[in-house]
């Protein structure tokens, strides 16, 4: 049982399938994140779980500890990962170097995550955690969190979900991929594990620019709420605020959003960009 080895504390954020609690074990005295799944209103994510277990130690995303089945509801204990979402960010001045930091550090765990066969699908600033104790914007540190709607490529290439993410996050080409034409209702499709894999790069784009612009990086169609009404016209950036000019950073924000790049070649661009202007 739960209760015998963890305390649960108080609620720490809300997952795609699932409210995330403060936890404690009892033995060890380590601080976790504790994922409480009620079997009643939410269907357990198997894929959620033998992700979690694959997902290599890493500094910037979670790691799986334990899981707990129990008739009602089902636990996933992960980490606890001290920060604030990037939500909280969106409206404050960041610098150059957090924005640097920020990039290279998603930018290495997609890679990551992608050269293992494994996709986001919800990458957003409520799933990307920031540690506010670090001084240095350098050195701050993000997290990526809630591996909810991720998924798997089995081996064919291709993805065998429903559509998963969050409205305003989803790449043109995913969009499109899930209309039925004939009925312009969005339906279960098979898009491949490439499509994702360039769809996840395509959400950060719109991370980052959320956090340079202060603004969408689309201009929403006001016709509907769907995901296929979701793009009318891409705005253009602007001159960022801070430095007073067009940066090698925001052009590749403005790659990403093409939708049409993998994190490989996203790293590569990046590390171009590293090492030929100062941060």
């Amino acid at each position: 049982m739960l209760g015998q080895e963890y305390i649960i504390g108080k609620i720490i954020g809300t997952g795609s399938s699932g409210d995330v609690y403060l936890g404690k074990n009892n033995i060890t005295k380590e601080i976790v994140s504790i994922k409480v799944i009620s079997k009643y209103k939410s269907s357990i994510n198997e894929d959620e779980v033998q992700i979690l277990a694959r997902l290599p130690i890493s500094p910037h995303s979670i790691r799986l500890i334990d899981t707990y089945d129990e008739p009602k509801k089902f636990y996933i204990i992960t980490n606890y990962v001290k920060g604030s979402e990037l939500s909280n960010w969106q409206n404050k001045q960041v610098t150059l170097p957090w924005l640097y930091a920020l990039t290279g550090q998603m930018l290495e765990t997609l890679q990551l995550i992608h050269s293992m066969g494994i996709v986001h699908r919800d990458i957003k600033l409520e799933n990307i955690l920031v540690d506010d104790d670090d001084n240095s914007d350098e050195m701050v540190n993000f997290t990526l969190i809630d591996f909810g709607s991720a998924a798997e490529d089995k081996g064919d290439g291709i993805i065998n979900s429903n559509y998963a993410g969050t409205y305003g996050y989803y790449s043109p080409q995913l969009v499109q991929a899930g209309v039925d034409r004939s009925t312009q209702h969005v339906r279960s499709f098979n898009p491949s594990f490439d499509a994702y894999v360039k769809g996840d790069i395509f959400a950060l784009g719109v991370v980052l620019f959320l956090l340079m612009e202060k603004r969408e990086p689309f201009e929403l169609n006001p016709q509907g709420t769907e995901p296929y009404h979701q793009f009318d016209k891409p705005v253009p950036m602007t001159p960022h605020s801070l430095i007073g000019r067009h940066t090698q950073l925001q052009r590749l924000v403005e790659m990403m959003l093409t939708g049409m790049y993998t994190s490989d070649e996203m790293m590569t661009q990046f590390t171009t960009i590293l090492n030929t202007e100062l941060v």
